[in-house]
């Protein structure tokens, strides 16, 4: 996977900031977690991933994170930048790309934008998926975020206040316990 940043301009400079085997390794993570995710749809076969999209996506990514880095003087992104921007330049570059049809497939990589931020936030608020289901209002945030995602305009930083939001209302006591 040496070729990532080989002979490309765009991307020498992100080795300043980045050593190339990190921008390399969270390509590949992305990458299996796409992976992942459209066998467990059982739709692999009815997809393919365009490395080139999902390539720049990555290096979008990290050329963010170091403009933020440098311009706003962070040191280290925090997990709701890491969540903002990781799935704004996925959905922006559309790594997905349908070969055969099957129900969903008009918004395949914004269901998986879905699944990669439902799974890191759930993970990181130390809350199983499987503890949120038949829960309304999980639901009608994962709907409303979906929904987002899909027919709505979103920026780097609004993605990140919707995580950012979640583990807000992760943390706040019922509403009945505030009052």
């Amino acid at each position: 996977m040496g070729y990532m940043l080989k002979d490309d301009d765009y991307a020498k400079f992100l080795t300043d900031y980045y050593p190339e085997q990190t921008i390399v390794k969270r390509f590949k993570y992305l990458l299996k977690d796409v992976n992942s995710f459209l066998v467990k749809l059982g739709i692999d076969k009815k997809v393919r991933i365009d490395i080139k999209s999902l390539k720049m996506a990555v290096l979008d990514y990290f050329t963010d994170i170091v403009r933020m880095r440098i311009f706003q003087n962070i040191e280290k992104p925090n997990v709701e930048k890491i969540y903002g921007y990781t799935t704004y330049w996925f959905l922006r570059r559309h790594p997905i790309h349908v070969t055969a049809d099957f129900s969903g497939c008009e918004s395949i990589n914004e269901k998986f934008a879905l699944s990669y931020i439902s799974s890191r936030i759930l993970c990181d608020a130390n809350i199983s998926y499987n503890d949120c289901k038949g829960i309304a209002k999980f639901t009608q945030f994962m709907t409303l975020l979906f929904y987002n995602l899909k027919y709505r305009l979103y920026t780097q930083q609004s993605i990140e206040l919707m995580v950012s939001a979640f583990f807000c209302g992760v943390n706040l006591p019922p509403a009945r316990q505030r009052a």
